[in-house]
């Protein structure tokens, strides 16, 4: 019997497979900033690069990036795609968009809601499962 829209498994494998995208996000981010730190011309030491990347973190309002996940059955061979947005904002918020669900976090608490069934699964966010937004960037 295959996975139904409101099978949990289903949720936690998207909310999984979403925040490897998200920290892939964030690390190609922090990793433009230092390249553009490390261009020839600049004779700045370490910190004073340091200091200048956490201020222009600090100050950007959110990040938001457009995303295609793909999904590969194994068992049935069945192949599907999701397209969709997320936005990052500093204090381990985010928000993402697809077709079929709308997933929000404050950090604390985890809103997935699947627009197809009109229903709504609330969570905890764990630190045990996976590390904050600020612990990737930071």
């Amino acid at each position: 019997m295959g996975a139904t829209a409101c099978d949990p498994s289903r949720f936690s494998s998207t909310h999984e497979t979403e925040e490897i995208v998200l920290k892939k996000a964030i690390c190609a981010f922090v990793s433009l900033v230092f390249v553009a730190f490390a261009l020839p011309g600049h004779s700045e030491d370490a910190q004073a690069i340091i200091k200048k990347t956490q201020k222009k973190y600090q100050s950007i309002r959110y990040l938001s990036a457009r995303f295609t996940q793909r999904f590969e059955w194994t068992l049935t061979g069945e192949v599907q795609e999701l397209n969709g947005q997320i936005f990052v904002a500093p204090g381990d918020r985010y928000r993402v968009e697809t077709n079929t669900q709308l997933i929000v976090s404050d950090g604390k608490t985890l809103w997935t809601y699947n627009k197809p069934t009109h229903q709504v699964i609330v969570d905890d966010v764990g630190t045990e499962k996976t590390p904050l937004l600020r612990d990737l960037v930071l």
